[in-house]
């Protein structure tokens, strides 16, 4: 038999199966078996977790089944890993290979990860593939100049033949692609963010009226189509470079900018504005849903940071709640998605995918993960709140440090950030 679905204890999930035949065009790689999809690949190793198709024991909370690479098969494929994982009484963020997940994906021959939710209690993560509606499971083309020239000439004829190419800096969440000199193409790498597609251009014209910083203005959505199965969208280009440690000559201003411009943003009526959800992995939402992630997250780099302080900032930010109406938040304040102009200073925000309206302190994590000292205080000055909000936002970084650097164990802004937050800032 081959999985070709994701099953809950006690049967399969609505909608989907699991047949005989052929798996992301592999056959014979999983069984379905006593409510889990155990993969059979052979070889790689993946996170301590060898081939063979064996399921992991319990790890903080959770049953992982994961398929490693087998040798020789395509590199291409990140390695071609997935993880099915069961939540225990908490939230499987940040147990899984990447941050963030609520996934069910199948790999074949793209490059991309793709995102797929299925059921709030399993998650699969996994390359770019997509559900057909009667539960099978589709290709999806690579995203390259080609799909999105086929897109066009479908599409947006108008626009079809304009010099096409990659942006140098890429995001995770999208990809990219400078259309002439005016204009770019942004497309979801995965079904997790096909939603954020119309909701940024509903919303991003109504922030654009209310901001002095400039945020990206949506030309035209596409639709699906080119064996492409996501909503996609033309923008206009904004020019600037992409900020990071090295390229910013003034860390206190740029601070200080960025504080104003979450200030302002929190200022923008909110009144039927998207709340955290699925679209944005409720970010702006209750930061409890993290705990489990948080506390794994924290005791498997209790060799290199103090557990004790750790887990005491993580208590103290789940002891409160925003108080206020909701209100305007980015979902992704991180040097990727800032701009800068030819003098170094502040020029747009771009990547509004995972905006809402609810708790601000997500978008505090700045405070820790980009700025040191002097500038963290000119941020922090900047945006004002209240001192539940920053002790909320210090349990949002510390929990995306603490699980990226399970991963990724020299991660710098993870380790500035973790450093200043058990020294007490």
């Amino acid at each position: 038999m081959t999985a070709n679905c994701v099953w809950q204890a006690g049967g399969p999930v609505a909608g989907a199966k699991a047949d005989e035949g052929d798996f992301g065009g592999k056959e014979g790689l999983g069984t379905a078996q006593d409510g889990l999809i155990e993969f059979d690949t052979g070889g790689g190793d993946l996170g301590g977790g060898g081939g063979d198709g064996q399921i992991i024991p319990e790890m903080g909370g959770f049953e992982i089944v994961r398929l490693d690479p087998a040798d020789g098969e395509d590199k291409a494929l990140f390695g071609l890993h997935l993880a099915l994982v069961k939540a225990k009484g908490g939230n499987p963020f940040g147990t899984a290979p990447f941050d963030e997940a609520q996934v069910i994906g199948v790999i074949d021959d793209a490059a991309q990860i793709g995102i797929f939710v299925i059921d709030a209690d399993w998650v699969l993560m996994g390359h770019a593939a997509w559900l057909t509606g009667d539960g099978g499971l589709g290709k999806m083309r690579a995203i390259d100049e080609r799909l999105v020239d086929d897109l066009l000439r479908e599409q947006f004829p108008e626009w079809a033949g304009l010099p096409l190419r990659r942006v140098d800096e890429d995001g995770w969440d999208n990809r990219s692609f400078r259309l002439g000199e005016a204009m770019s193409v942004r497309l979801p790498s995965g079904a997790g963010y096909a939603d954020q597609v119309g909701k940024e251009a509903e919303w991003l014209p109504v922030l654009a009226r209310h901001l002095s910083v400039r945020v990206p203005k949506v030309l035209g959505v596409g639709q699906p189509g080119a064996g492409y199965p996501f909503p996609w969208s033309v923008r206009g280009w904004i020019a600037g470079e992409t900020a990071s440690d090295a390229r910013v000559v003034d860390a206190v201003g740029l601070a200080g900018e960025l504080g104003g411009f979450l200030k302002a943003l929190q200022g923008v009526p909110s009144v039927g504005g998207p709340p955290p959800g699925r679209h944005n992995f409720l970010r702006g939402g209750d930061l409890a849903v993290y705990d489990a992630g948080a506390r794994e997250g924290l005791g498997r780099i209790a060799d290199r940071f103090d557990l004790g302080k750790g887990l005491a900032i993580w208590e103290r930010a789940l002891a409160s709640r925003w108080q206020g109406p909701p209100v305007w938040l980015h979902g992704d304040v991180a040097w990727g998605n800032i701009l800068l102009d030819d003098q170094g200073r502040l020029t747009a925000m771009i990547d509004f995918g995972c905006c809402a309206v609810g708790d601000p302190a997500c978008d505090l994590v700045a405070a820790w993960r980009m700025f040191d000292a002097p500038a963290r205080r000119a941020f922090q000055e900047a945006v004002g709140l209240d001192a539940a909000t920053w002790d909320r936002a210090r349990g949002w970084a510390l929990w995306k440090s603490a699980i990226t650097l399970v991963e990724r164990p020299e991660d710098a802004e993870s380790l500035r950030a973790m450093k200043a937050l058990l020294a007490g800032a």
